[in-house]
C-alpha cells in the first residue's frame, strides 16, 4: 500500500474531522426536548443520531470486486442534513467501525476507509446547509419538495468524494486503472446512492413532519433492503468465480443446458469456445501468482470485450475459460471470433512495472439442431482446443 497515499489519506481524513468538528451542530432533535438550550440539543442530536446508526448499519454488502458498502450511508447523509457536520463526521466514523468486513484488511487500508465517509460527510454537511440556505430564499411553497432536494443532494455530496477516494485507493491496491474500477462499480455505486437518498429522505421527512422518534420506524425497512441486497449478493457469489468476477462452471453448464433446449426446440444455434492461455504456468513461476492474477483479470476483461453483450463468459478453473454466443446463423463467425479472441489476448497486459505477453488457444464448436447435445458440442470443442495448441505449439 503506498505510504504516500496513506499519509496523503491520513491528512484529509484529519483536516476533514477538524473542520467538521469545529463547525456549529444543529439542534437535531426536537419535542420532548425542545425545553432544553440548544447547544445540549445539539450535543443530544449527536448521540442522536449515532445511536441510531449503530443500530441500523449492521447490514453490509460486499460487491464484486471487493468494494464494502455499508447501510450507515443513508443515515450519515440524514445526520448531514439535521446534524449538521460535527454529527455527520461522528457518524460517518462510526458507521464504518460497523463494517466488519474491512477488519480482514492491514491497518492502513482500514484508516483509509474511515477517512473517506469522513470527508464524504463533511461535503455532504455544507452542500445541504448552502443548498437549505439557499431554498430559503426561492418560492418553493413544498416543504417535501425542499426536503428532498436537500437530501439528494447531500447524497450526492457524499458519495462523490467518498467514492473517488475509494476507488483510487482500490485501483492502487489491486494495480489496476482507476477507469477499469470505476467502471466495474458504476452500476453499483448508482444503485446504493438511489437506496441512500431515498432512505435518507424518508427519515428526514418523517423527523421534520411527525417526530423526532420517527426515523426509529425506518430500520426495520432499511434492515430488510440490505439484507435482500446481501442475499443477492450471495447467490451471485456462488455462481461466479472470486478472482475474474466471470461466471464459473456451474453457471456455464446451466447456460448450457438452456442453449441445448433451443437447440433442440427452436432450432437456434450457439456457439462453444474454450480457451486456454499458453505459457500462463511460466508467469506464475517467474513473477508469482500475484502477477498471475492480473494475468487473469485482464484476460477476462478482454474476454467480455471482445464479444457480445449478453453472451456468457466463464473461467472453468486455472488458465482455462470458456465463452457461449447465442443464436449464431453463419457456422463461419466460429473461426473469425476464436481468430478475434487469439488476437485480442495476444496483446501485452501490464502487472504494475512487469509487462506479460501471452497467448492463446481457441477450440470451437457448434450446438446446433443436428448436434443439439451439449456435453458433444463440449468434447468437440476440447478436441478443436487441443488441435489448435498442437498447431500453435508447431508439434
Amino acid at each position: 500500500f503506498p505510504l504516500w497515499f496513506f499519509g496523503s489519506m491520513m491528512a484529509m481524513g484529519i483536516v476533514a474531522a477538524t473542520v467538521g468538528l469545529s463547525q456549529p451542530a444543529s439542534p437535531s432533535i426536537g419535542a420532548p426536548f425542545s425545553s432544553v438550550f440548544a447547544p445540549a440539543r445539539a450535543i443530544l442530536g449527536i448521540v442522536y443520531w449515532t445511536v441510531l446508526t449503530l443500530v441500523g448499519s449492521t447490514m453490509v454488502v460486499k460487491v464484486r470486486n471487493g468494494a464494502v458498502y455499508g447501510s450507515f450511508i443513508a443515515f450519515v447523509v440524514a445526520a448531514a442534513v439535521l446534524g449538521g457536520p460535527p454529527a455527520a463526521v461522528v457518524v460517518g466514523l462510526v458507521g464504518t467501525l460497523e463494517l466488519r468486513e474491512l477488519r480482514e484488511l492491514r491497518p492502513p487500508q482500514i484508516a483509509t476507509n474511515h477517512v473517506e465517509p469522513v470527508v464524504g460527510a463533511v461535503v455532504a454537511s455544507f452542500a445541504a446547509g448552502w443548498v437549505a440556505e439557499g431554498l430559503t430564499q426561492t418560492s418553493i411553497g413544498s416543504a417535501a419538495l425542499a426536503a428532498l432536494i436537500v437530501t439528494a443532494t447531500a447524497t450526492l455530496a457524499f458519495m462523490l468524494p467518498s467514492t473517488a477516494l475509494a476507488y483510487v485507493g482500490l485501483a492502487l491496491r489491486r494495480r489496476r486503472s482507476l477507469r477499469e474500477v470505476a467502471r466495474e462499480q458504476l452500476g453499483t455505486i448508482l444503485l446504493f446512492s438511489l437506496v441512500a437518498a431515498a432512505t435518507a429522505w424518508v427519515m428526514v421527512e418523517t423527523y421534520v413532519l411527525v417526530a423526532w422518534w420517527s426515523p426509529i420506524v425506518i430500520l426495520g425497512p432499511v434492515l430488510a433492503s440490505w439484507l435482500a441486497l446481501d442475499r443477492d449478493r450471495a447467490r451471485w457469489q456462488a455462481d461466479h468465480d472470486p478472482l475474474t468476477q466471470l461466471a464459473n462452471r456451474s453457471l456455464f453448464e446451466g447456460k448450457l443446458a438452456v442453449a441445448e433446449r433451443r437447440a433442440r426446440r427452436d432450432s437456434r444455434s450457439s456457439l462453444i469456445l474454450f480457451v486456454d492461455l499458453d505459457g500462463f504456468k511460466a508467469v506464475n513461476d517467474e513473477h508469482g501468482h500475484s502477477v498471475g492474477d492480473d494475468v487473469l483479470r485482464a484476460v477476462a476483461r478482454r474476454l467480455e470485450g471482445a464479444i457480445r453483450r449478453g453472451d456468457v463468459v466463464a473461467r472453468l478453473g486455472g488458465d482455462e475459460f470458456a465463452v457461449l454466443m447465442w443464436d449464431i446463423a453463419d457456422p463461419q463467425l466460429a473461426e473469425r471470433t476464436a481468430a478475434r479472441l487469439r488476437l485480442e489476448l495476444a496483446q501485452p497486459t501490464s502487472s504494475g512495472p512487469i509487462e506479460i505477453s501471452i497467448g492463446a488457444s481457441v477450440g470451437t464448436s457448434i450446438l446446433s439442431r443436428e448436434m443439439p447435445a451439449a456435453a458433444d458440442a463440449m468434447r468437440l470443442a476440447d478436441a478443436s482446443l487441443y488441435m489448435d495448441k498442437r498447431k500453435r505449439s508447431g508439434d
